[in-house]
């Protein structure tokens, strides 16, 4: 069980029990991260980095709120992940920074859409949606897949602490497009989670796929596996 699952947000503290006594601990746990660690954020000088080389206590990475007032802060928590796999990933692919971006990301990464600047997990997005660049400009979103993906994966957050309604500090330029930050992640506050999922059934009625690859994707380091990878077809007339 996670912390997330009791409800608690980033920076709460909770009681332990041991044998020895009551102990504290802050609840910060990512789950494995948000991004693959070499996705690139804004940091200092608007240099943009990959999250894996961000350092925690040392790296100054440049956070906003909805209004995209970007200032400095010191990563308060920078860490790097290594599963042999990770499962629920959606690969997004978009124009911004003026380049064609393919980025994966975990279903639980938080996008800011345009117009309403609200706060959408990643295996909750449309293809109608419209993410935000640096300039405040829509950003469509050509291609949404989801996926397993192999490789390190990154979180890192400006600050442990339940964000506030604007998300000041903690809204990064992830990948050419505003992204919450590991604080936002687990702090349950994206909206439309009542959405179908990317790559259900009826997320897949509802936003038809132009021509979607179903081979791997290499990676920095790994590879993006689409769910339509794994997908067995049985000849018609097969039997059990």
């Amino acid at each position: 069980m996670a912390c997330r699952d009791l409800g608690l947000g980033p920076g709460r503290k909770i009681v332990l029990i041991s044998p020895s006594g009551k102990c504290y601990c802050t609840c910060f746990n990512l789950g494995g991260g948000s991004h693959l660690d070499s996705s690139v954020v804004a940091t200092a000088n608007w240099v943009m980095t990959p999250i894996g080389m961000v350092q925690q206590g040392v790296t100054k990475v440049l956070a906003a709120d909805t209004s995209l007032h970007f200032m400095e802060y010191v990563a308060q928590y920078a860490e790097v992940y290594k599963p042999p796999t990770t499962s629920n990933t959606v690969q997004l692919i978009y124009v911004a920074g003026g380049a064609p971006r393919a980025v994966v990301a975990l279903g639980s990464a938080p996008y800011l859409l345009h117009g309403s600047r609200s706060l959408c997990r990643a295996d909750r997005l449309k293809t109608s949606d419209k993410l935000i660049d640096v300039n405040g400009l829509p950003v469509a979103l050509l291609s949404l897949q989801s996926g397993t993906c192999t490789g390190p994966t990154a979180g890192i957050a400006t600050k442990l602490e339940l964000p506030g309604p604007t998300f000041k500090g903690h809204l990064l330029l992830m990948d050419y497009v505003i992204a919450g930050d590991g604080a936002v992640e687990m702090s349950n506050m994206t909206v439309h989670d009542d959405r179908p999922v990317v790559g259900s059934r009826q997320w897949l009625e509802d936003n038809p796929p132009a021509a979607v690859a179903n081979q791997p994707v290499r990676l920095s380091n790994g590879f993006f596996y689409p769910a339509g990878f794994f997908k067995v077809d049985v000849p018609e007339g097969a039997s059990d």
